[in-house]
Parts: structure tokens; C-alpha cells; sequence
């Protein structure tokens, strides 16, 4: 019997687009969801991993990827370059309204891994990667949701590391490799590759531009440049965080073949994680995506 897995890449207010995405997949497979026997997610994708794994519907999600709700979370502080730009009172003030203090990964329907990055830790000898997870014998199980999704989505410069840990994006913004790891894992599920089936819902691909003349930039343009329509970008976080997710994509493919199914569509333009005003316009997005052939996928492998 399959072992199937459903991973959600991070990627800020992109979170409205692949929430929409599997809305519009659930309904015309509702055994999406059902069937589902491993929920992965990084960063924004953590809060869609957890909330699911929570019992929360896809419309629920649609509701917390509001317009609302994003500038209730990216109300920035005045210009200061020595602290984060946004506060994390507000994003934890908006994530109790899903994840209840009291609700700890055992109390989760179902099994999820989450990746974030430990950066401080007296006990650690080193910078390390932890993959939060809900198995039997996980040292995890009495983390809170709340401090776990918190963890995951605490994007340097944007938001404060939370409990010595930073967005999980830096690591693996998409957590096939990381549900796929856990998967075949004794501590894990322990299956053979052959029984695993993964289908990964992206943010969007973001049809990023750098300057062509790039050899002479230093620290300050690499940390954030003025684009020509006036908007702000963060190259080297992008980078950081985006980078690796098509890398993680054609590895997994490799290793699982037509068990593997990638959804992410190539959006118009890039939107950073904090562009709360291209909410609406990600919605209209994700209605015209095509999803004919990631359907038929799932008919046939889900």
C-alpha cells in the first residue's frame, strides 16, 4: 500500500496561492486529504502542514491567508536597521486564532515533519538543522504547535529568531527531501522508497531578475537592493530561501520517478513574502492554474 505525502513549500504571503491550489485539488479529489499519511511544510508552509495535520479545512486556510490577516502580521516598525522589521507578537497573536496554546505535535491527527534551523543553543556544540516531527519516539512531542510554526516562519531580518531558531526556509523552503528522509527513516514511517508517493505544492516560481553586473556587489546590495518599480528586495535571502527549492524538486523526482508529482506554477512577476497587497492578485493566479495533469496524477498514484 502507498505511503503518501503532501509538502508545502514556504514562501510568505505566497501561502494564499498553494492554499488555493489544494482547495481547488481537494474538492475534485477529496481523497487528497484523506489519504494523506504524512503532512510536510517550511515556514508559511508549516502553518499549512500543522493547521491540516490540525483537522482545519483547506477554506479555513483561505481565510487565514486573508488580506486582513497579512497586514495584521507585516505592520512594520519604524526604519530601524538593527532589528527585525516585523514584530512577532503580531504573527503569534494571529497564529492563536488556528493552533490553541494548549495543542502540542502528539495532539495532531496526523504525522508532520517541519524543518527549522537551530542558531543558538547552549547545549549544542554547532549552527544544526532540526526537523520537528510527531512519530512515537520523537523528542518533539511536547512542543507546542504554536512555538513550532513560530520557529519555522522566523525569517531573518523580517522577524526575531524564535527560541534560538530561524525559518526553516534557509535549509529546505521545500521539505520533500526532509519528508522523504523521515519517510524511509527506522524513527520515521520506516518504508521502502518503492511504497512512497510525494506530491509537492509549491509557492509559485517566482520569475526572479538580478542586475546583470553583479561582480562588484558587496554586503549592502546583496542584503537588499531598490528595484526599478521602486519595490524593495532581499537577493541574498531569496536566494537563501528559493534557491534550493527546484534543486530539492529534481532530486526527489530522481529518487522517486513518476511517484513524484511537482506542482509549482511560474507566476507573472515575483512577489516577496511580505507583499500583502498581491494577495488578491495570487488568488486570481491560482484559479487560472491548469490542473488537468496533476489530477490525472493523483488518480492514478493517490
Amino acid at each position: 500500500m502507498s505511503y503518501c505525502i503532501l509538502c508545502f513549500d514556504g514562501g510568505g504571503v505566497r501561502g494564499i496561492y498553494a492554499s488555493l491550489l489544494l482547495q481547488r485539488l481537494s474538492t475534485h479529489h477529496p481523497a487528497l486529504l484523506a489519504q494523506a499519511d504524512l503532512l510536510a511544510g517550511t515556514s508559511s508552509g508549516s502553518f499549512i502542514a500543522l493547521a491540516l495535520a490540525a483537522g482545519l479545512t483547506p477554506e479555513r486556510l483561505l481565510e487565514f491567508f486573508s488580506v486582513d490577516t497579512a497586514k495584521q502580521i507585516f505592520r512594520p516598525r519604524y526604519f530601524n536597521l538593527w532589528r527585525p522589521r516585523y514584530q512577532q507578537s503580531q504573527l503569534k497573536k494571529v497564529l492563536e486564532q488556528i493552533f490553541p496554546p494548549d495543542l502540542c505535535l502528539k495532539d495532531l491527527r496526523k504525522k508532520v515533519v517541519i524543518p527549522t534551523f537551530q542558531v543558538a543553543q547552549m547545549r549544542a556544540p554547532c549552527w544544526q538543522p532540526i526537523f520537528y516531527h510527531n512519530f512515537p519516539d520523537s523528542p518533539y512531542l511536547n512542543l507546542r504547535v504554536l512555538d513550532v510554526a513560530l520557529a519555522s516562519s522566523a525569517a531573518p531580518t523580517f522577524f526575531p529568531a524564535h527560541r534560538g531558531h530561524i525559518d526553516g526556509g534557509v535549509i529546505a523552503n521545500n521539505p520533500s527531501l526532509v519528508a522523504l528522509g523521515l519517510a524511509v527513516d527506522p524513527a520515521g514511517a520506516s518504508r521502502e522508497l518503492k511504497e512512497i508517493v510525494l506530491l509537492s505544492i509549491g509557492t509559485g516560481l517566482g520569475p526572479h531578475r538580478l542586475p546583470e553586473h553583479t561582480e562588484h556587489w558587496g554586503i549592502l546590495q546583496w542584503t537588499f537592493i531598490l528595484t526599478s518599480g521602486c519595490q524593495v528586495e532581499f537577493p541574498l535571502l531569496t536566494v537563501l530561501t528559493e534557491g534550493d527549492v527546484e534543486a530539492d524538486a529534481r532530486i526527489a523526482s530522481s529518487l522517486l520517478g513518476h511517484r513524484y508529482f511537482r506542482l509549482n506554477p511560474l507566476l507573472p512577476r515575483p512577489v516577496i513574502l511580505d507583499a500583502w497587497q498581491e494577495i488578491p492578485r495570487l488568488r486570481r493566479w491560482a484559479e487560472l492554474v491548469n490542473l488537468t495533469e496533476t489530477l490525472t496524477w493523483l488518480q492514478q498514484h493517490w
